[in-house]
């Protein structure tokens, strides 16, 4: 009677640590991540690089930034333009929140439902399989 009362125990106890585990872990937002929407009007395309969490749980981005409509019509400019790039480390907040220091700004994205969400423009971003991804050129 005593032994089961331990097993009773004991696996109430792992299921609710299972459990536990399931609802505090982090999601996995390591991919490509591009723009939902690209409005006609914009003259400049963003994209991020998010590599596999280290052994702290911080991510490694890359940002990238492509100009894709020309401003000066009389001297156009191949397009897409890679602008440049930027790079730092996507480290964990709080409440699915992440947040990176560049040289100029602090970035910071919120992941729910399959997405990123950039914390101060509102722009949603989504996951692509293809890497580059699929630059589009406005004409």
């Amino acid at each position: 009677m005593e032994i089961n009362k331990i097993k009773v125990a004991l696996t109430t106890a792992l299921f609710s640590l299972s459990l536990t585990g399931c609802f505090t872990s982090k999601p996995d937002i390591a991919g490509i991540w591009i723009p939902e929407h690209t409005p006609k009007s914009e003259f400049f395309y963003t994209y991020y690089e998010i590599s596999k969490a280290d052994a702290q749980g911080n991510y490694p981005i890359k940002k990238f930034n492509y100009q894709i409509q020309n401003m000066n019509p009389y001297n156009p400019a191949k397009l897409p333009k890679l602008n440049g790039t930027t790079s730092g480390v996507l480290t964990f907040v709080k409440d699915d929140t992440y947040c990176y220091e560049s040289s100029l700004a602090t970035d910071c994205f919120v992941y729910s439902d399959g997405k990123l969400r950039k914390a101060d423009t509102q722009k949603v971003f989504l996951m692509t399989s293809k890497n580059p991804p699929e630059i589009p050129v406005i004409r």
